[in-house]
């Protein structure tokens, strides 16, 4: 309760400081942030609204990864999809694909796929296909990634 106040009095009152603290506030023992929790467990709507209202896309949790290999690792490649068409909106192309590159590897990637009990070949299949999702969005349906950043 008192969360939600505190979300609804930032928004009502503009306070963009304020507001982009609260929204991208750290754990602290797992440095998560509430986009990376909601990337874990797949919950689009939330993730949708935090994108939109500020949510750090690129912060990094105890294990230095994104709330995009969260949502990788969790099996949720439309959540994955909505972070990066969100990412496209704030970057050039060359960021974004570099963004997802990254996010399939690396010594962070293993030791959240690790505690999450999530073999890598699955984490590689999901970013194969968004690699391919990202492709197909850019080059034959750009119609594909302003879908993504619907609601």
């Amino acid at each position: 309760v008192k969360t939600m106040s505190v979300l609804l009095e930032c928004a009502a009152n503009h306070q963009s400081e304020e507001w982009e603290l609260f929204i991208n506030q750290r754990r602290s023992t797992t440095l998560t942030t509430a986009l990376h929790d909601a990337s874990a467990k797949g919950n689009d709507e939330l993730i949708f609204l935090l994108l939109e209202n500020g949510a750090d896309y690129k912060s990094l949790d105890q294990f230095e990864t994104t709330p995009l290999q969260h949502a990788i690792v969790g099996g949720h490649e439309d959540v994955a999809f909505r972070v990066l068409a969100y990412a496209l909106r704030r970057h050039i192309l060359e960021d974004v694909i570099q963004m997802l590159k990254e996010a399939g590897e690396g010594e962070g990637m293993r030791k959240l796929a690790e505690k999450r009990e999530v073999e890598m070949g699955k984490i590689q299949s999901i970013v194969e296909g968004l690699e391919r999702r990202l492709h197909v969005g850019l080059t034959d349906n750009k119609e594909v990634l302003e879908e993504a950043l619907k609601k």
